[in-house]
């Protein structure tokens, strides 16, 4: 399985893992880590939870990750939004936000679950997006 990274992906990261943060959200790249050894093949994240469309070929799947900051569980942790492609056995990470805290969000439009496939598109064309390994 390969892991792919958007920009749009990196930039949600990058604002969630702020230092200011760190209170609130410090285990999140754990966080993600831990999921991706427990959901370690391709169709495991394929047939993971909540899916927000597909077709034969590609769903973008919506994944809630537990932040143990917070003590929560899953529902007041993160959700990532992520393409799963079949033809080349690619999981692209769309975007990232946390459901509770001072960058909680309740839940994106799906017009921006749409924006965010058409940007990683784009980016995968662009050679902008980034391999991931744990």
């Amino acid at each position: 399985m390969n892991i792919e990274t958007s920009p749009d992906y990196r930039k949600a990261l990058k604002e969630i893992s702020k230092k200011k943060y760190s209170g609130v959200y410090g285990t999140v790249t754990q966080e993600i880590k831990n999921f991706f050894k427990e959901y370690s093949s391709f169709e495991s994240i394929w047939h993971k939870t909540f899916m927000l469309f597909e077709n034969d070929i590609v769903r973008v799947n919506k994944i809630r990750l537990e932040n143990e900051m917070q003590n929560s569980g899953k529902s007041g942790g993160y959700r990532i939004i992520v393409l799963c492609d079949r033809r080349t056995q690619t999981v692209g990470l769309l975007y990232i936000y946390p459901k509770v805290g001072p960058l909680g969000q309740l839940d994106i439009p799906k017009d921006k679950s749409k924006d965010l496939v058409r940007n990683y598109k784009k980016a995968k064309l662009d050679k902008a997006v980034e391999s991931l390994e744990f």
